[in-house]
């Protein structure tokens, strides 16, 4: 896994931080990360930044938007960040839980009052903060997502979605056990939409993108058919994919899996989640964003949409996240007021290995100037 990898890296980079800490990185290393990755693993484009609570200390990008083309990509161009999309779903809830919209201990029937009676009784006792740390017991995926409708309202598709999810039997003890799932944060969309009153597009864009000044996101593929005017996605074999409806995750997964932007404004999002840790973030109270980044004992995903490790001696929160044919990666250090994004427009293995490598070298000479 990413997150054992790094933690290892940490271990032997550095020794117990008890504070923030200055990037050893130069922009000129940063770059070369880069191109060693990207040259050793043959993905189209891969692009990186390390970010703090100022803002983005560096920032490179390097490759072509699709493999056999010229077309290079810039600093502006936008990634999907599949899996990643469920940090800034679970800051969306913490939103609505401040505003008192909703509650994080609510069961499922109380806060998805239209499922109440169709929950089964292995689910009923669930409440979303378990749905959000991956303790509800659902198994990862729909056998076949496309069978839910694209037509009609967002939120009625997902509701379709979550009676086939909830019908289907715990992969492990409901609220006892760790099993990760899609399917938990379309819940979690869902309710945010019962609270909001809106489409979880609408409620992520008004509550969290805009108010940071993220201008550059859209939901599924980035860019227009024909044109080449984003990175396209690449499969496993390195072959481009077209940005349509079916060469990505279905819209009902939004809130789990079907966010895009640029890397400057995820850097932004970064950036606020490393200010809330100082008690300086736009979106939450401290005590929000305290709760985003903790676990419960003996658990290791948080409420906020991230895998953390203690044993470096400090905080680390990691994901990854892709649709096929793109992949992504986070890591967030909140007590060294560092966070090291990586983006790819190649799914894996490929595009994880690229990430992978320009991850783990970039947080080394973030960390040690090497």
């Amino acid at each position: 896994m990413m997150r054992s990898i790094v933690v290892v890296l940490l271990l032997a980079s550095i020794g117990r931080a008890q504070g923030p800490i200055d990037p050893k990185i130069s922009l000129e290393r940063l770059k070369e990360i880069v191109r060693e990755a990207r040259n050793k693993h043959k993905v189209p484009a891969l692009a990186a930044a390390v970010v703090t609570s100022k803002g983005i200390h560096a920032m490179t990008w390097l490759g072509v938007r699709k493999n056999g083309a010229t077309v290079e990509v810039t600093a502006d161009d936008r990634w999907h960040l599949g899996s990643d999309t469920k940090a800034f779903t679970a800051t969306l809830l913490a939103v609505l839980a401040e505003q008192g919209k909703i509650d994080m201990n609510a069961t499922l029937p109380s806060v998805l009052p239209k499922l109440g009676a169709t929950i089964s009784a292995d689910y009923k006792e669930i409440t979303l903060s378990q749905v959000l740390r991956h303790r509800s017991g659902l198994p990862k995926d729909l056998a076949n997502w496309w069978v839910i409708p694209t037509t009609g309202r967002l939120h009625d598709q997902r509701l379709q979605a979550i009676r086939r999810g909830l019908a289907m039997k715990p992969v492990a003890k409901p609220g006892m056990a760790y099993s990760y799932s899609n399917m938990n944060y379309v819940i979690a969309g869902a309710v945010a939409e019962e609270a909001g009153g809106a489409a979880w597009e609408d409620l992520i864009a008004r509550h969290v993108l805009q108010p940071l000044g993220i201008t550059s996101y859209g939901f599924g593929p980035p860019g227009k058919l024909g044109k080449m005017d984003q990175p396209l996605a690449h499969d496993k074999k390195g072959l481009p994919a077209e940005p349509t409806l079916k060469n990505d995750n279905p819209p009902v997964m939004g809130p789990s899996a079907r966010l895009h932007l640029s890397l400057k404004d995820w850097a932004k999002f970064a950036q606020d989640q490393l200010k809330g840790a100082r008690g300086e973030g736009k979106l939450l109270k401290p005590e929000g964003y305290k709760r985003l980044h903790s676990v419960e004992p003996g658990e290791t995903y948080t409420p906020g949409g991230w895998i953390t490790e203690t044993s470096p001696g400090f905080l680390l929160l990691t994901h990854d996240g892709s649709n096929g044919g793109y992949y992504c990666s986070a890591a967030l250090m909140p007590t060294l007021d560092i966070a090291v994004l990586v983006v790819c427009n190649q799914g894996p293995t490929a595009g994880e290995s690229a990430c992978r490598q320009a991850m783990v070298e970039t947080i080394k000479a973030t960390l040690t100037g090497k």
